[in-house]
């Protein structure tokens, strides 16, 4: 079983799962609009099963958040900054590699936070890997985002798995091809899921049912623990 572990630096908050043997590479996972509730903890536990370590960021450390719905959460996110969120997700970073001592560390983001894992991957060198599952882009960016994760994609060195559905409501498909197009235009491997029939969130099929949603999930995530395991913890190559 994974273990779990509370977190703290300074005043920020974030959730360890990690194999029981421990993990040589690890990733820190910037949650949904929600934040650390249930779902972004099952998807730590997923990766701990894999052999990677997990850091959750709480994206509103010390706040009592309401689950209701995403219009509830509103004033949360509007909260966050570009900038000063960054600066507390690189603080994560070096903790990891410093005070967990892991060789290799990725990012891996939903919806809002597949938007900041672009964003922390374009300004962060020492990220080794970038998932972003459906990450949440809008146009126009409204005002605590200044930051156009769409060009900054040109900027990201290490290698990038996208994950889009088709029946995105929150990125368009325009928005996603222009943020295709950066990436892919980048001399690193890129790795691009396309679900047409699938909606936002449907790595989450309670909140989001139909078996459309479930067909993409069982197929997403077997890729993306291929993709982390290539670039963060590769197998040896076998002999010819």
């Amino acid at each position: 079983m994974p273990e779990t572990t509370d977190l703290h630096l300074d005043d920020q908050h974030a959730v360890l799962c990690r194999p029981a043997g421990g993990a040589r590479a690890g990733l820190l996972l910037l949650p949904m609009i929600y934040g650390i509730e249930h779902q972004v903890l099952a998807y730590a536990s997923w990766l701990a099963d894999a052999g990677l370590a997990a850091v959750v960021w709480d994206p509103y450390p010390g706040q009592t958040v309401p689950t209701a719905s995403p219009e509830d959460l509103g004033p949360f996110a509007s909260s966050l900054v570009d900038g000063v969120v960054r600066a507390k997700q690189q603080r994560w970073l070096a903790y990891m590699r410093e005070t967990l001592g892991l060789a290799q560390v990725g990012v891996i983001g939903w919806c809002m936070g597949g938007r900041y894992a672009l964003l922390l991957a374009a300004h962060s060198p020492q990220v080794d890997a970038c998932v972003a599952y459906y990450p949440s882009i809008v146009d126009p960016l409204p005002p605590n985002q200044p930051e156009n994760a769409v060009a900054l994609g040109a900027n990201i060195r290490c290698p990038v798995q996208l994950i889009y559905p088709g029946q995105d409501h929150v990125t368009s498909p325009a928005t996603f091809a222009a943020l295709q197009a950066s990436v892919q235009a980048r001399a690193v491997p890129t790795s691009i899921q396309h679900y047409p029939t699938a909606d936002h969130g449907f790595l989450d099929p309670a909140r989001h049912p139909g078996e459309q949603n479930v067909t993409a999930l069982a197929a997403a995530w077997p890729q993306t623990i291929a993709f982390l395991h290539a670039h963060l913890a590769p197998a040896p190559v076998p002999a010819a």
